[in-house]
């Protein structure tokens, strides 16, 4: 992977990232899937180019969230349950990871690999090299 691949897909897990620590746990497990079907990732982040790959979560929201006008964006206060951070950020980078390295559409890539594939083998592929990862998740495509 490019440096430039690299730091797209730690975009996209920066995005994840802040869906889950400044949601309630519910909407972040709704987002994943919503997002990774919706026209603005196809538009933008489906493609080779798109000026969203390099912008802030907060910008890359602003386009998002009226895209995803059912989910439940409840933010989430102290004491509510939210989805792991560093689990979050490894799932958005590897779904990004998996559209540069095999060309499959994102909506595809959720479909064949639900979130709730990558929650389970988060433990185990997140200590290994995102490369290894991701010919281990590429195997389920």
């Amino acid at each position: 992977m490019t440096s430039v691949e690299y730091a797209i897909c730690n975009v996209q897990g920066n995005i994840f990232e802040y869906v889950a620590n400044h949601y309630i746990y519910d909407t972040f497990v709704a987002f994943v899937p919503a997002y990774l079907h919706s026209d603005f990732c196809k538009r933008q982040w489906d493609t080779q180019y798109s000026r969203y790959q390099m912008h802030t979560p907060e910008e890359n929201l602003d386009f998002i969230r009226p895209e995803l006008t059912n989910l439940p964006w409840t933010e989430a206060k102290e004491d509510d349950q939210v989805f792991d951070n560093a689990a979050a950020h490894w799932i958005g980078f590897m779904y990004r990871a998996l559209y540069i390295q095999t060309g499959v559409s994102s909506a595809i890539l959720a479909d064949k690999i639900p979130l709730s594939t990558m929650r389970a083998v988060y433990p185990g592929l997140h200590t290994i090299a995102e490369e290894d990862a991701v010919q281990e998740l590429k195997k389920q495509v």
